[in-house]
């Protein structure tokens, strides 16, 4: 038998129990050798926001994989600043395979290599880039450019077939799949086809100031529930914006869907007075208590574990 141990960082506790039970039950369906057990370590916090991190070794860790979970959630750069401290604390114990999970990547969204200006997706990519990671895995990262500024393996696990068995239990009348911008079609047009229903989508143009504003529906939403799919919820203005605007033409209910339930600058209290009557997020973040009761949210678990069994 096989110990992997599992290191579960801050930002990531919400997983942790639920994790390691399906991934020994799902191992002991497929006659796996692998066991996983969680990794035990310690975190000083110093009063002027320094961190040290000491893990507890044993044999396994040098030869075995090692899985690393953090999600790079609020707050962001303390959260990155523990997953590069347990990265070196394992590389300090001579572990040879880690496996890291990350599944919220913040980020992301500096994803342009432009002259003079700082590319955040290259910065984390460059600081990911260790020899003893083997693979990372991460779910719905924001776009194919920050995919490709990572320069380890990565495995972007998408969560459409979690979101279509959540919504297709809903019975919603006469449903159709949106996208909130045209960044957005391809990831609307999978959770479209994985439900078999329409799709449409909103256009934007900027003005001088790049002020975006929504100038077209493209796709017949009257009369319908339009879920509007997106993979980012941050201060909550553009899914409401494009929620109003889809309410405006004729649409006769509004349901949002998201992977990564960032949620900032009060916007759990924008969506509990918005047009929206409710909002699925995933379990990439940690739930805060500010959450109104539209929010709801579906687990990814079975998605990962999948992952992390397939080799």
């Amino acid at each position: 038998m096989q110990t992997s141990k599992v290191f579960i960082a801050s930002a990531a506790e919400h997983l942790s129990n639920k994790l390691i039970e399906e991934l020994n039950i799902s191992s002991k369906k497929i006659n796996s050798k692998n066991e996983f057990k969680l990794g035990k370590h310690s975190i000083q916090r110093y009063s002027d926001g320094e961190i040290d991190i000491e893990i507890e070794i044993d044999d396994t860790i040098s030869s075995n994989p090692i899985i690393l979970i953090q999600s790079l959630s609020f707050p962001i750069n303390d959260n990155l600043m523990e997953l590069l401290l347990f990265i070196d604390a394992l590389k300090s114990a001579e572990a040879k395979n880690i496996i890291l999970l990350i599944p919220y990547i913040a980020y992301a969204r500096g994803d342009k290599l432009k002259k003079n200006k700082s590319c955040a997706a290259k910065v984390l990519g460059n600081l990911l880039n260790h020899e003893e990671i083997k693979k990372i895995i991460t779910i719905d990262i924001h776009s194919q450019e920050s995919l490709n500024l990572i320069k380890k393996p990565i495995i972007n696990l998408l969560p459409c077939k979690e979101f279509a068995n959540h919504i297709s239990r809903q019975n919603y009348s006469n449903p159709i799949i949106g996208s909130p911008d045209e960044g957005g079609i391809e990831r609307g047009k999978r959770l479209a086809e994985e439900l078999k229903l329409p799709f449409a989508y909103l256009e934007k143009t900027r003005d001088s100031s790049n002020i975006a504003s929504i100038t077209k529906i493209h796709g017949n939403v009257k009369n319908k529930t339009c879920i509007i799919y997106d993979d980012i919820v941050d201060t909550a203005g553009t899914l409401i914006k494009a929620a109003e605007y889809i309410k405006e033409n004729g649409a006769s209910k509004i349901i949002a869907c998201c992977t990564h339930p960032v949620l900032s600058n009060n916007a759990e209290q924008k969506i509990e007075h918005s047009c929206i009557e409710q909002l699925i997020t995933t379990d990439t973040i940690k739930p805060n208590n500010k959450q109104t009761s539209k929010i709801i949210t579906i687990s990814n678990i079975d998605n990962i574990v999948k992952e992390l069994l397939s080799n």
